[in-house]
């Protein structure tokens, strides 16, 4: 008869050791987690930066480049853009030859809306031409912070 069976039973007794230890293993449940937010939008939260409206990218200041022709500065927060001032550079009539369509561009999510007398863009926005190739915008005017007033069917302004 063999009775060396001590080398059998080795990794056997080291797997029950390994999990026993595993099992007391407990982690303190009064701890706090994650962080208090005190504001909205912590600036910890937001990336200063801007939006370029040549191909409606968005850069960050960090990156260190300047920005290229007509751009908005303001604070990024994920992929939503929130605008500090108003357009600096490249306003006025769009190039010739392009297919555009009026509109206008919700500055936050980068949509665009068809200009209609019924649009009703979500502020801030602002209004101008989407270049259809592209995809870029010409911008025509400053940024609206203000809900649109829609064109009632006589032509008269009304509150939406």
């Amino acid at each position: 008869m063999n009775w060396n069976c001590g080398t059998s039973r080795a990794p056997l007794l080291l797997l029950l050791l390994l999990l026993g230890a595993c099992s007391g293993t407990r982690a303190p449940t009064d701890q706090g987690g994650g962080a208090v937010l005190t504001e909205e939008h912590p600036d910890a939260m937001r990336t200063p930066g801007w939006l370029e409206f040549g191909d409606l990218s968005l850069r960050t200041a960090a990156a260190g480049k300047d920005p290229r022709g007509a751009h908005v500065h303001g604070w990024l927060l994920g992929g939503v853009f929130e605008p500090l001032g108003d357009i600096i550079g490249g306003e006025g009539r769009p190039p010739r030859g392009r297919i555009l369509n009026p509109g206008f561009l919700e500055l936050r999510t980068r949509a665009f809306v068809k200009k209609a007398d019924d649009a009703n863009p979500t502020p801030p926005y602002v209004e101008g031409w989407q270049d259809t190739e592209t995809g870029g915008f010409y911008p025509s005017g400053s940024v609206q912070r203000a809900p649109r007033l829609a064109t009632a069917p006589d032509g008269a302004r009304s509150g939406s």
